[in-house]
């Protein structure tokens, strides 16, 4: 509980827009999957969700706030593409179309953000972001 505090204060001590950026990734990944838990894909969404939140909290508790959390959001790498297949088998403009779709575009943006950062970490910046 300690660590995911830790955690919570740095992303809001973070420059804006990076907390309301955060604040979508978490609306999207972990609020709107609850609205269509019917789905595979929002289980899907959720499960990611979950398990990338415990590897940036061990990476988080082992190295602080650093770019190398950014790695926390590897398994997006399988789901992104998986669900831009799912989305084709759902009638378009359907509200689980939209979810979908939000996640993909949120996630695969927060991808570009992350795989940025890991390499950054990989070339020396590793200063704490807070």
């Amino acid at each position: 509980m300690k660590t995911m505090l830790g955690f919570m204060g740095a992303v809001m001590r973070l420059p804006m827009p990076w907390p309301l950026w955060l604040l979508v990734l978490v609306t999207v990944n972990m609020v709107a999957p609850l609205f269509f838990l019917g789905s595979v894909e929002a289980v899907a969404v959720l499960i990611v969700f979950g398990a990338s939140a415990m590897i940036m909290m061990v990476l988080y508790a082992k190295y602080g706030f650093v770019r190398l959390l950014g790695v926390g959001h590897v398994a997006w790498l399988g789901l992104v593409p998986w669900l831009a297949f799912r989305l084709s088998e759902n009638a378009v403009g359907s509200s689980l179309w939209l979810f979908i779709a939000a996640v993909i575009a949120a996630d695969a943006l927060s991808l570009i953000f992350d795989i940025a950062d890991v390499v950054r970490y990989w070339r020396g910046d590793r200063a704490p972001q807070v």
